[in-house]
Order: structure tokens, then C-alpha cells, then sequence
């Protein structure tokens, strides 16, 4: 192995111990900064995006989590659980328009 490939699996073995201890972990804050770590160490793992998203929404941080789950929405296509956080987060915003535009399925740019 290159030392490039060597560092990156070293990267992606320490980011999926940060996401089990951000599974484990009882305080949202803590959570996030453990998933948050997890992220930078690997962020092409669109579970860890998807937990972040979910995080967001449970500290009340609607507007994150909307922005998350729209590059979530950007790159793959089709995620059930960040379509729910996202319309979710709309409806706890009061932007009823957004969410039920959203939902329906008119979802600019998803």
C-alpha cells in the first residue's frame, strides 16, 4: 500500500470509531462533535452526513439540518431519512409552504 492509501484507511478506521462513539453518546452536543470529527476524517460516508442531519434536528438547529439534508439529497438518489428531516425541519420552521412544496415532490434542486 502507498502511504496515501495507508493514511486513508487509518482515516476511515478512526472515523467509524468516532460515528459508534457518537452512537453511544447521550448528549446531542456531544454527539455532534464526535460526528463532526468522524466527517472530516471521512467525508464521503453519507451515513455519518445522514446521522449529522438527524443530530441537527434534535438539538432544534432546523436550519443545519435542512442545509444537510439538501447536499445529502444532492448526491444520492434517493434517501427516505433525509427527505423526513428535511420536510420535518420545514414544518418546525412554519414554512408550511416549503414542506408541503417539498414533499410533493417539487423540490428544487431535491
Amino acid at each position: 500500500m502507498s502511504q496515501e492509501e495507508i493514511f486513508r484507511f487509518k482515516n476511515i478506521k478512526e472515523s467509524e470509531k468516532l460515528f459508534q462513539r457518537s452512537l453511544t453518546e447521550d448528549n446531542f452536543v456531544k454527539k455532534l462533535d464526535y460526528i463532526n470529527k468522524a466527517i472530516e476524517l471521512n467525508p464521503s460516508n453519507i451515513d455519518f452526513s445522514l446521522f449529522r442531519a438527524e443530530i441537527y434536528y434534535f438539538l432544534n438547529e432546523y436550519e443545519q439540518a435542512i442545509q444537510e439534508s439538501s447536499r445529502i439529497l444532492k448526491d444520492v438518489i434517493f434517501s427516505s431519512r433525509a427527505i423526513q428531516v428535511k420536510g420535518n425541519s420545514f414544518i418546525r420552521l412554519r414554512k408550511y409552504k416549503e414542506a408541503k412544496d417539498f414533499f410533493r415532490g417539487n423540490r428544487n434542486g431535491r
